[in-house]
């Protein structure tokens, strides 16, 4: 079992996720819950990513994690996994059509199949974790 959480103390430490036995279900260090294949690490350009380049996406088969209502939704669930060492993009597939006639459109955070699971994790982490209070 693998910690997907970039966050945690165990990637702060070495670059690395942390391992665990398989009867261990949540990281010890940060709570996170565990995923059973090793997320892999992504090392990118944050800057780049800013000015719209590759997202760092493996040219393997892509399958979407999530889908939101809109683009701000999408862009920071990406940016969120991104952050945990999932290669992540937006995929918008109204791009370029009449917004008058996009109701209900939907906006698709796409990542690779080998990743799929870790992100559908950490996605679930993140809508069950409660926001901080102001």
């Amino acid at each position: 079992m693998w910690c997907p959480n970039r966050g945690c103390d165990d990637f702060q430490a070495t670059g690395e996720p942390g391992e665990y036995r398989d009867e261990i279900e949540v990281c010890p260090k940060c709570g996170a819950r565990l995923v059973h294949e090793r997320p892999r690490v992504v090392r990118e350009d944050p800057a780049a990513l800013e000015e719209g380049e590759d997202a760092g996406l493996p040219e393997e088969p892509l399958a979407a994690a999530a889908s939101f209502n809109g683009a701000q939704d999408a862009m920071l669930a990406a940016a969120m996994l991104r952050a945990n060492g999932v290669a992540a993009a937006v995929f918008d597939d109204s791009f370029g059509v009449d917004p008058r006639i996009t109701f209900g459109s939907r906006v698709s955070v796409i990542v690779s199949e080998r990743d799929l699971h870790a992100a559908r994790t950490l996605l679930e982490q993140e809508a069950r974790e409660p926001e901080d209070e102001a």
